[in-house]
């Protein structure tokens, strides 16, 4: 999926007269679904709410590779490096680093497996 492609899918969703949009964050297990999600739409689907998810998890994981997503997403993710989190900061704080401002301290911890080529 390029970056086109992504825009017009996310742009599709935002356009559909729906609601709710139910999200599933990217670095959520591509293996694993997203149960809670699924029952909220269910609950709004039943009291005739428009509903939609958007499975960021597999939009993401397209547009970066799933070689790339499912490293991050399974070797990388722990509770206090929030790599997840990092990636997409500079979104939210234009101002800060774009992997944070403490990312050069962890990051040859977290990329000492990942060749140049990765």
């Amino acid at each position: 999926m390029d970056n086109t492609e992504y825009k017009k899918y996310i742009e599709g969703l935002l356009n559909k007269n729906n609601e709710i949009l139910l999200i599933v964050p990217p670095f959520s297990l591509l293996e694993m679904p997203c149960i809670g999600l699924d029952i909220l739409f269910t609950i709004a689907s039943q009291e005739n709410i428009k509903t939609d998810v958007f499975y960021a998890n597999i939009a993401f994981a397209k547009y970066i590779g799933i070689k790339k997503y499912v490293y991050i997403s399974k070797c990388l993710m722990s509770l206090y490096d929030l790599i997840g989190e990092r990636i997409f900061s500079k979104a939210a704080y234009p101002e800060k680093k774009i992997l944070g401002d403490n990312f050069d301290i962890i990051k040859s911890d977290l990329f000492n497996n990942i060749n140049e080529n990765f």
